[in-house]
C-alpha cells in the first residue's frame, strides 16, 4: 500500500515537473520608443497606481534606447517612486540599443516651469489668445456628423475593446450644439431615440475649451515648450497650467459629487497667425477614493471646407480616464460638414472610418 502511494505521488510529482518544464515562459512584450512613450504617458497622466505601472513596465522589453530623463519627466506628473525606479532601470538596460526612430520625449508637466512673461513666447500667447477669443464667433452655423466610439481596456497598452458606437447629426448654431442620434452600433434609429451609455462624453470642442484656457479670468500660466519634432516650422507648442481656484473644468462619476479640478497641458498653434491645431490637457489628481483617478482630453483641428469657405474645425477628439480599475476612452470624429440654413439637410451616409491602429 505504501509503495503504491509513493509511486503514485512520485508519478504525480514527475507529471507536474514535466508540465512546468514544457510550459513556455511568457516573453516580455517588445516595444519601440513611440509605443512605449504612449504607454507611460497614459498610465502616469491617468493616475494608475504606482505599483501597477511599475509591474507593467517590468513586462516590457524596449526595442530602442529609452531617454535617460524619462523618469524625471514622468516625475513632473507625480509618477511614484516605483515607476521612476523602473524607468531608470529601463533606460540603463536599453542604452546599447538603437536610437529611437521618433526622438520625441515624454511630455513634461508645465507646472512649476517659468511663465512666458516676455519675448517671442509672450507675443505668441497674446496672438493665440486673440484667436481663441474670436474663434466661436468666427465660425458659421453648420451641420456635421459626430461619430463616437466608446472603448475600454484593463491595461495602458492601447488594446481597446469596442463597447459601443454612436452616430449623431450635429447642428452648431451660434454657440449652441444640438445632437440627434441617427445610428447605434451601425444600425439606423429614429430621431426620437435616446441613447444612454454612461461613458465619457466629449464636449467643448467648438471653442469653449479654447476660450476658457485663454480667458484672462482663468489666470492661465503659459510656458514656452517649443516646437515638437515632425511639426511644421511655423507651429509652436505652449505649455499651460490652470489652478483649481480659477478652473471651470468639472468632472462627475455616477452619484459622486461633481468635482472642480485644475489641469495642465499643451496648445499647438501657429506662431504667425495664432490658429490652434491641437489642445491636450490633463486633469490634476483627483481626491483618493473618488472613482475616477485621472482624465485627459485631446482635441485636433484641421482645415475643412464648408461650401466654398475653408475653416479650421474639429476633426477628432478623445477623452480618456482611469476609472474603477480600468481605462476607458471615447473617440469622436467629425465628418460631412456643411453650412447650416433654414432648409439645410444632411443625409445619413456610410459610417466614418475607424482611426488607424484602433480595433
Amino acid at each position: 500500500m505504501r509503495n503504491h502511494f509513493e509511486r503514485s505521488a512520485l508519478a504525480s510529482a514527475l507529471a507536474f515537473l514535466l508540465c512546468v518544464a514544457i510550459t513556455p515562459a511568457l516573453p516580455a512584450q517588445s516595444m519601440g520608443w513611440e509605443e512605449l512613450r504612449a504607454v507611460i504617458e497614459r498610465a502616469v497622466h491617468l493616475r494608475m497606481p504606482d505599483a501597477k505601472i511599475a509591474a507593467r513596465l517590468r513586462k516590457i522589453q524596449p526595442l530602442e534606447t529609452v531617454p535617460t530623463d524619462t523618469a524625471e519627466l514622468a516625475a513632473t506628473w507625480d509618477a511614484g517612486p516605483l515607476t521612476q525606479r523602473e524607468l531608470r532601470r529601463m533606460a540603463e538596460r536599453s542604452a546599447s540599443l538603437p536610437s529611437p526612430a521618433s526622438p520625441v520625449k515624454l511630455r513634461a508637466n508645465p507646472r512649476g516651469m517659468p511663465p512666458a512673461a516676455n519675448g517671442e513666447a509672450a507675443v505668441t500667447v497674446e496672438l493665440v489668445r486673440l484667436y481663441a477669443q474670436e474663434y466661436s464667433e468666427s465660425i458659421p452655423n453648420f451641420l456635421c456628423f459626430r461619430n463616437t466610439r466608446f472603448l475600454k481596456e484593463s491595461s495602458p497598452l492601447g488594446r481597446w475593446k469596442l463597447d459601443a458606437e454612436l452616430r449623431e447629426r450635429l447642428s452648431h448654431i451660434g454657440e449652441e450644439d444640438e445632437h440627434e442620434v441617427v445610428a447605434v452600433d451601425g444600425k439606423e434609429v429614429g430621431g426620437d431615440e435616446m441613447f444612454f451609455h454612461g461613458g465619457l462624453t466629449v464636449s467643448g470642442e467648438f471653442g469653449n475649451v479654447m476660450r476658457r484656457i485663454f480667458d484672462p479670468e482663468t489666470e492661465t500660466v503659459f510656458t514656452s515648450i517649443g516646437v515638437s519634432a515632425g511639426e511644421e516650422p511655423d507651429r509652436v507648442t505652449l505649455g499651460f497650467q490652470v489652478a483649481q481656484e480659477h478652473s471651470s473644468m468639472r468632472i462627475s462619476s455616477g452619484g459622486e459629487e461633481e468635482m472642480v479640478m485644475g489641469y495642465a497641458g499643451e496648445v499647438y498653434a501657429s506662431r504667425s497667425t495664432g490658429q490652434v491645431y491641437r489642445i491636450r490637457l490633463t486633469m490634476e489628481e483627483l481626491p483618493k477614493g473618488y472613482p475616477i483617478r485621472g482624465a485627459t482630453w485631446d482635441i485636433r483641428y484641421g482645415p475643412v471646407k464648408v461650401e466654398e469657405q475653408e475653416l479650421l474645425l474639429p476633426v477628432s477628439a478623445a477623452v480618456e480616464a482611469y476609472q474603477a480599475g480600468r481605462f476607458v476612452r471615447t473617440e469622436a470624429t467629425y465628418t460631412d460638414y456643411q453650412k447650416y440654413s433654414a432648409d439645410s439637410s444632411i443625409r445619413f451616409g456610410e459610417a466614418a472610418p475607424r482611426p488607424e491602429g484602433r480595433p
